[in-house]
């Protein structure tokens, strides 16, 4: 689907919507029948639609170095600088009115927003490319500067999708795998696999 705004963001139906049974009887002080009788009217009864978008790249959104903070160890704590541009924001206000109609026409009457919140895709830090001037890793996620050292995972995207990473990160570890293996692999073996450069 594509919106408005030219994003293609993720709309993702929620299986968890509304309050939990643990939270219901935290929140209400009641014991017994009528804590059973507050359940039965509060829980299943919620539809949630999450809205997620693509993430452009960013100059001003990055991981520095704080001279000012320490850490436990005395080293530089990090310093994180991120911003939501306006283009992120009109793909979400754009897919939520999607999700609002949605919800609409499914006979939904009480229809409620909670804001923008991120999801819990760790990404980001060393960026992937062929200059180590402008990047951390190779292609096979080797680091430029230290011999032997592979930083697996998605530390080597610029910027967030809409989509979960998981799929990427797991091709992305598969690639670093094969290169390891053939760079460790005897030539003796009369593989006819090309070894990658060290």
């Amino acid at each position: 689907m594509r919106i408005a705004s030219g994003s293609r963001p993720l709309l993702e139906f929620l299986n968890s919507a509304g309050p939990t049974p643990e939270r219901i009887a935290g929140a209400s002080g009641q014991w017994g029948e009528a804590l059973r009788t507050r359940v039965r009217e509060e829980f299943g009864h919620w539809l949630g639609i999450r809205v997620y978008a693509e993430q452009l790249p960013d100059r001003i959104n990055a991981i520095s170095l704080n001279a000012n903070v320490r850490d436990y160890f005395g080293s530089p704590a990090p310093h994180i600088h991120y911003i939501v541009g306006k283009y992120e924001r009109k793909a979400l206000d754009d897919a939520k009115e999607v999700a609002q109609k949605i919800l609409m026409a499914m006979g939904l009457t009480d229809v409620r927003s909670t804001g923008l919140s991120f999801a819990a895709h760790q990404i980001g830090t060393h960026r992937m490319g062929t200059d180590p001037g402008t990047s951390v890793v190779d292609v096979a996620l080797k680091a430029h500067d230290v011999p032997n050292l592979y930083l697996v995972g998605s530390g080597c995207f610029v910027t967030a999708s809409a989509s979960p990473p998981t799929l990427t990160i797991a091709a992305l570890a598969v690639r670093a795998a094969e290169h390891i293996a053939a760079r460790l692999r005897p030539a003796s073996l009369g593989d006819s696999t090309a070894h990658p450069a060290a």
